[in-house]
């Protein structure tokens, strides 16, 4: 099948990526594979199904991404390895002509883009959710040191209802 094909492919990528730290994320994976929670059979539901790029389907990826030892970091490096994969099966294809070969190119990039656009999108939703509701005071600086952002907590501390463009202090 050429999903195991594939898989086959990622972890190959995988493993010239991660080199030394590359055997613990190989054998997760493999164990994720067996339960189709794993890049490939994730992508393989969205892209050969039609169905939708949902929370519920990309949950396992923001459970590991939640994880202390897993960051978008790592899973944008698996994207990387998973799209470099796909090339390679693809590329290895005699029976495709330049234009099936650039078009199926085009089409697992979009796919994978939208994939991690989508991954990207809920942290950044989550995270500026803990941010502003943390009881935690919090902020942001620019490179010259001033808030761009602040919590409603940090506001608070410093009895303030704005704080951007101050200098932290």
């Amino acid at each position: 099948e050429s999903s195991d094909l594939i898989f086959d492919k990622w972890v190959i990528q995988l493993r010239d990526k991660f080199e030394t730290k590359a055997d613990p994320k190989i054998r997760y994976v493999s164990d994720c594979r067996k339960q189709g929670t794993d890049l490939v059979s994730i992508f393989f539901k969205v892209f050969l199904s039609g169905a939708d790029c949902t929370s519920e389907l990309l949950h396992p990826i923001f459970k590991r991404i939640w994880a202390l030892d897993y960051s978008i970091s790592d899973f944008f490096a698996e994207t990387e390895c998973l799209r470099a994969a796909f090339f390679q099966y693809l590329g290895s294809a005699n029976t495709l002509s330049k234009e099936e070969l650039f078009y199926g190119f085009k089409i697992i990039n979009q796919e994978i883009n939208e994939l991690f656009s989508k991954v990207l999108n809920e942290c950044s939703l989550l995270f500026e959710h803990i941010a502003e509701n943390s009881k935690t005071g919090f902020c942001h600086t620019d490179s010259e040191g001033r808030i761009t952002f602040a919590n409603r907590e940090m506001l608070h501390l410093r009895g303030r209802e704005s704080l951007t463009g101050y200098a932290l202090e």
